[in-house]
């Protein structure tokens, strides 16, 4: 039982701590726009394929969840 209590005290750490970063982006944050300059920043915008964002609504935990699918061409370890 110590044990599950530690882990339990350690995942409500855990999730104030992605709360509080969560709540310090702008409102207007977007992953895609994110990546979209990150890939310009560091140079491998030009070695994107395509990038395909989506969205899922989490309705029970009231929050959207964002996933961008992006493919490269000629893109070594290093680079990314």
């Amino acid at each position: 039982m110590l044990a599950y209590q530690q882990e339990y005290k350690l995942l409500q750490r855990k999730s104030r701590l992605t709360a509080a970063k969560l709540a310090k982006r702008p409102a207007d944050f977007s992953l895609f726009s994110f990546l979209d300059q990150l890939a310009g920043n560091t140079g491998i915008k030009k070695n994107v394929v395509y990038m395909k964002p989506s969205t899922i609504q989490d309705e029970e935990k009231n929050h959207n969840l964002s996933r961008v699918e992006i493919k490269f061409e000629e893109v070594t370890l290093e680079q990314i």
